[in-house]
C-alpha cells in the first residue's frame, strides 16, 4: 500500500535518482515521437500503423509509468512544501493520487483494447 504521507523513495536520494532516470527515459521517447513525426506523413494512418506495433505499445506503457512516477514525485515535493495542513496535504495528494490512477488506467485501455 502507498503510504501518502512519503514520497516514492525511500529517502530524497532515491527520488532524486528516480526523477533524473523518468526524465531520460521520457526524453528519449519524446525525441523518437518527433523524429517519426518529422519523418512520416502526419496522417492518422501513420500513427495507428505505430501504435499498433507490440514493442511500441510497450515502450508507451513504460514512458507513461515514468510520466506518472516523475509527476508524483514532484507534486508530492510540491505539497510537502506548501500545504503545510496535514490533513489537506493527504487530501490533495489522493486527489493527485486517483487522478494519475485514472490516466494509466485510461491509457492502457486505449492502447491494448481492454
Amino acid at each position: 500500500m502507498l503510504n501518502l504521507t512519503t514520497a516514492l523513495g525511500r529517502n530524497g536520494l532515491q527520488d532524486w535518482i528516480i526523477q533524473r532516470v523518468t526524465a531520460a527515459i521520457l526524453a528519449v521517447y519524446s525525441i523518437f515521437l518527433f523524429i517519426f513525426w518529422l519523418c512520416t506523413a502526419r496522417t492518422y494512418d501513420a500513427w495507428v500503423v505505430l501504435f499498433n506495433i507490440g514493442v511500441m505499445r510497450f515502450m508507451t506503457v513504460v514512458a507513461l509509468t515514468c510520466l506518472i512516477a516523475h509527476a508524483w514525485i514532484g507534486l508530492w515535493i510540491i505539497c510537502t512544501d506548501y500545504i503545510k495542513s496535514a490533513g489537506m496535504r493527504i487530501a490533495v495528494l489522493i486527489c493527485i493520487y486517483m487522478f494519475l490512477l485514472f490516466d494509466v488506467i485510461w491509457a492502457i485501455q486505449i492502447l491494448w483494447g481492454l
